[in-house]
């Protein structure tokens, strides 16, 4: 009885904290889908007028790209695109501006863009705007749907809370009316060995990994900063083509033969929109630096930038797993002992 009682006990809490925690997200989700949904209930409504705007410039945009290297290192590099923005001005003086292209490849093509008239859509009363009349709901759709599926199982989770609520206190009431030492006496220890194996080997793995990790991040760092890189001629042996957004761009690729045979590859740009100017590289000479330790850079630059790793997190992740290994390898030990005295007992009990 005493098992039953404090079981759903740990049902009551856990139902409540998921139908309180499935409540916060379904009012986040629904809250953001009310708004997305009055936002393109204004915009299918709007009285949107065709007109004729300008590209009137460019702008440069910042990306990431990660790169790994042959020891293991990933290099964050950035690559530059453009967008175009184009501009509307209304009989009533009003200005309509917003971007018409990003992730333009090359400046030459943003700067082809200039002056380039295009049609928008426009509502002077709302002082509205948008490059297209397709409203997509597909996203409202799905937000609805989402958050209602979360509502029904807060709903269902409520009910459950109910019915274990209920239950908890009829077997309460059963054992208040028993014999209150005999129920102590006959308790049998909580298990929690599950928990408690759980904490231990997630803190065991914290500890070796992030130790291994910070070693390996120090030899690294120590790898590159030791290295003797050479400058050497590589060659642009091939390309890669690739789309993104309606556009085409070419990757390009070099090749390059170390004097003891062995051939190394690696990338070397993907800002060429040309394919006739990628057929064209093919053949050329690039300069890259080698070390046989770390593999290749594309610039000396890459090197200076790279910053002495962080491994403070070891001074944290190590005492706190530490603290968790041995409160759960305690806890472990005690009920080992608390669950023999209670199967002694049990056997005592049988026996007489």
């Amino acid at each position: 009885m005493i098992e039953k009682i404090e079981k759903l006990k740990n049902n009551i809490f856990v139902f409540i904290c998921m139908a309180i925690g499935l409540t916060f997200i379904s009012i986040l989700i629904l809250n953001a889908v009310s708004g997305a949904a009055k936002s393109l209930d204004i915009k299918e409504n709007a009285n949107f007028v065709e007109v004729e705007a300008t590209v009137v410039r460019y702008e440069k945009v910042y990306d990431s790209h990660w790169e790994t290297y042959s020891n293991g290192i990933n290099k964050n590099h950035e690559i530059i695109n453009y967008c175009t923005i184009y501009e509307y001005v209304a009989p009533d003086g009003g200005v309509y501006s917003s971007y018409w292209q990003t992730r333009i490849n090359t400046e030459e093509e943003a700067k082809r863009q200039i002056g380039m008239k295009v049609t928008v859509y426009i509502d002077d009363e709302l002082n509205l705007q948008t490059k297209s009349l397709d409203f997509d709901r597909s996203g409202v759709t799905v937000g609805t749907v989402l958050g209602t599926v979360f509502l029904l199982f807060v709903v269902c989770l409520l009910i459950a809370s109910v019915i274990s609520i209920k239950r908890l206190r009829k077997y309460q009431e059963i054992v208040r009316k028993s014999d209150k030492s005999l129920v102590e006496k006959t308790r049998k220890p909580k298990n929690f060995c599950t928990l408690h194996f759980f904490i231990i080997t997630a803190a065991i793995f914290a500890c070796v990994i992030s130790i291994f990790s910070a070693r390996d991040m120090e030899k690294s760092y120590q790898t590159f900063i030791n290295a003797d890189f050479q400058e050497v001629e590589a060659t642009l042996y091939e390309y890669k083509e690739f789309e993104k957004n309606g556009l085409l761009y070419y990757a390009m690729f070099y090749k390059y033969e170390a004097p003891n045979g062995d051939e190394f590859t690696g990338f070397w740009q993907n800002d060429i929109n040309s394919k006739e100017d990628a057929e064209a590289a093919i053949g050329s000479k690039v300069k890259v630096y080698y070390d046989e330790n770390v593999g290749f850079l594309e610039s000396m630059n890459d090197l200076q930038e790279i910053p002495k790793p962080d491994t403070d997190f070891v001074d944290i992740v190590v005492p706190v797993s530490v603290v968790l290994f041995v409160n759960s390898l305690t806890r472990f030990i005690i009920f080992a002992i608390k669950d023999k005295k209670y199967s002694a007992q049990q056997q005592g009990e049988a026996q007489r």
